[in-house]
């Protein structure tokens, strides 16, 4: 079995931290089976996600100029994994042609995939893509987990929280919109008497009380987001990500989308009754009394009971050990 792996993404401003997220965690997986393979992560990576790979005892290289000084770095590892939107069927292609095992991870069913060797898409929505790849693997059963929600699923999968007094928000490393101090705003009104977290990837000012007497605390971009989650009883997202983790770890959650491509897909994870909808964050400023009527909603027992329930239902707590064993 093959045992050196180059993962080539990206954890910045732009990309934001999904990709690099859900990448660390087959990683880990990989690891876990194979403690003595070789990973390399290539790409872009702010302070948290660099402190994450060596912290897991990876290696990380800066990416090249020149499509054609990576792929000679890249002759060197038995597998390659692929996690990025920038790119074009040109670099699919050329890729395709070389000898390593290439594994693509996908979202949105855009590029011709067909002579990829492992096609990767854990979305809802995936298995209703027709990839031509040898392997697929499709669907919410191949989540790529951190091994640390396994226990805070287990713990919550047995009994729904019927009070809410931690909210979480989390709309993202990027906030393409910097819409979370609106976001804050907008709960306070909506909310009395609980705790609003917001994790900001940028210095906040110090926690303080607000008029309708909720706590507002400001959290760092931590290496440790279990830590974040397993205190929320709800938690808003971005629509990226998060929403799959809030949902895994059958944690009510709600989504405030960051492009018009990812509010196609959460509309459909909202569809299935396993995020709340609260619409597009660019036009947040000027709907805001439709979205606290949302929020309303969203806080009544009764949704954020089938939104457990939901959650409960269509994650498996080993989607992690099933994707790498199909990938390996």
């Amino acid at each position: 079995m093959t045992d050196t792996f180059l993962i080539r993404c990206d954890a910045n401003k732009k990309n934001g931290f999904g990709h690099f997220s859900r990448c660390l965690n087959i990683a880990r997986g990989i690891k876990h089976k194979l403690p003595k393979a070789t990973i390399v992560f290539l790409g872009d990576y702010n302070n948290v996600a660099a402190q994450l790979i060596g912290k897991y005892k990876m290696l990380k290289q800066e990416h090249f100029d020149s499509i054609d000084d990576e792929m000679n770095f890249t002759r060197d590892f038995d597998n390659f994994i692929l996690d990025n939107y920038f790119i074009d069927q040109d670099y699919i292609d050329r890729y395709c042609t070389e000898s390593m095992k290439f594994i693509k991870i996908d979202d949105f069913n855009d590029l011709n995939l067909k002579n990829v060797e492992v096609v990767v898409n854990f979305c809802l929505r995936g298995n209703s893509f027709n990839y031509g790849s040898k392997t697929k693997c499709l669907g919410l059963k191949y989540f790529p987990v951190r091994e640390e929600f396994k226990k805070i699923r287990l713990k919550n999968i047995s009994q729904f929280k019927n009070r809410v007094d931690n909210i979480l928000v989390f709309l993202g490393a990027a906030d393409q919109h910097n819409s979370s101090h609106t976001m804050v705003k907008l709960l306070d009104k909506v909310l009395n008497n609980v705790t609003i977290s917001l994790i900001s990837a940028h210095e906040e000012s110090p926690i303080h009380s607000s008029f309708n007497n909720n706590k507002i605390k400001y959290l760092p971009l931590s290496p440790f987001m279990e830590k974040y989650f397993e205190k929320s009883d709800v938690v808003i997202t971005g629509g990226g990500l998060t929403k799959y983790e809030c949902a895994y770890n059958c944690i009510p959650n709600a989504s405030l989308t960051q492009t018009i491509e990812q509010d196609e897909e959460v509309k459909t994870f909202s569809e299935a009754g396993l995020t709340y909808y609260l619409g597009m964050a660019e036009s947040l400023d000027f709907k805001q009394e439709e979205v606290i009527k949302k929020l309303h909603e969203f806080f009544s027992k009764k949704i954020r009971r089938s939104l457990f329930d939901k959650g409960k239902y269509h994650f498996s707590t080993e989607s992690t050990q099933r994707l790498v064993n199909s990938i390996l």
